[in-house]
């Protein structure tokens, strides 16, 4: 999932854009409490995705950023 810039809130959701276009939204995190804009993850399937895949790749969203917290530290 790629990190995108420039939302001001969590919006989580499968939204259906094209005949074979889904984007999929997910999480919502700020670099610093002062900003007022914030990222949210966001992936484009070119095919309605299973509940199963749309699962899976959101733990292995969370299990990569845990895993560099740990690796980098609790900042």
């Amino acid at each position: 999932m790629e990190k995108i810039y420039g939302t001001k809130q969590r919006q989580d959701g499968l939204i259906h854009t094209g005949r074979t276009k889904w984007i999929l939204f997910y999480g919502f995190g700020k670099d610093d409490e002062a900003s007022e804009r914030g990222w949210e993850y966001r992936h484009t399937f070119d095919h309605s995705p299973t509940l199963s895949e749309v699962k899976e790749l959101i733990i292995s969203t969370i299990n990569t950023a845990t895993q560099e917290k740990i690796v980098n530290g609790f900042i």
